[in-house]
C-alpha cells in the first residue's frame, strides 16, 4: 500500500527497498535500545522520510500518519504466539 500511495512522489524505488528500511526500524516489534527515537512509528516515519529517494522532501509526520492508518490492518501473528 505504501508504494502505491507514494511511488509517484519518489524516484525509482522497490518494495524490497522500502521493506528493508521498515524491518530495520521495526526490529521485530521492539525499538532498538540505541534508537534516537521514542517509538517504532517515529523511527519508521523518520527513516522513510530521510532514506527514500523523494522527489521533494517529505514531512515525516505524513509517513507516520500513513503508518498508523495502515499498519494495524497488515499485521500477522508471529509463529509461536
Amino acid at each position: 500500500m505504501f508504494l502505491t500511495d507514494f511511488s509517484h512522489e519518489m524516484k525509482l524505488v522497490t518494495l524490497d527497498d522500502i521493506g528493508k528500511l521498515i524491518l530495520r526500524e521495526d526490529n521485530g516489534g521492539y525499538l532498538s535500545p540505541e534508537s534516537k527515537f521514542t517509538s517504532i512509528r517515529e523511527a519508521v516515519g523518520q527513516t522513510l522520510a530521510h532514506d527514500l529517494p523523494w522527489l521533494a522532501p517529505k514531512v515525516p509526520q505524513v509517513l507516520i500518519d500513513h503508518w498508523m492508518n495502515n499498519f494495524p490492518t497488515a499485521t500477522v501473528q508471529m509463529p509461536g504466539a
